[in-house]
């Protein structure tokens, strides 16, 4: 089991972190998918989005993951 980030400093602390990877994931994919809006997403990864999404979604209501 994951542990949950409770103070608030530590996941101010993290956020420039968490925005540097969310950049640099959304230039390789420009650089690999081109225009990605011109195909759709497969149905495999349109769950793992699902997925993630519940999974964020639990835990931002205290719940586990």
């Amino acid at each position: 089991m994951g542990r949950r980030i409770d103070d608030t400093k530590e996941r101010e602390q993290w956020a420039p972190v968490y925005r540097s990877i969310v950049r640099r994931i959304g230039v390789q994919l420009r650089s690999e998918l081109g225009n990605p809006e011109s195909e759709p997403l497969p149905a495999a990864h349109v769950d793992l989005l699902l997925q993630l999404r519940h999974k964020e979604r639990n835990a931002q209501r205290g719940g586990s993951a």
